[in-house]
């Protein structure tokens, strides 16, 4: 199962903008056509979609989430997979699951 973000939580089209940059942009650098891309931004989003976004438009993969109004927030990729941490419950998750 591949683990997927919310496209809630996403700011590609900022990012976009603030680049100069159109989706029809995006897709020629992910390598794929428009149809591709906006079916990879519809509902849920893959992690390794996320990577190859990142990757083409040249930005860490934090620039590309919503800033948090939590006190807590942070990314921390464990054994391939990245877990974004927004509270202290959510960090005590991943501890555990490193515990195991």
């Amino acid at each position: 199962m591949q683990k997927t973000i919310a496209k809630e939580h996403i700011c590609i089209d900022l990012i976009l903008q603030k680049k100069g940059l159109k989706k029809t942009d995006l897709a020629k650098r992910l390598g794929v056509n428009r149809q591709t891309l906006y079916a990879y931004l519809e509902g849920n989003i893959t992690l390794e979609n996320i990577i190859k976004i990142s990757k083409a438009l040249e930005v860490e993969i934090w620039e590309l989430f919503k800033p948090s109004e939590n006190e807590l927030t942070g990314f921390i990729e464990f054994n391939g997979q990245v877990y974004r941490i927004q509270s202290k419950s959510d960090l005590e998750n991943l501890i555990k699951i490193i515990h195991k």
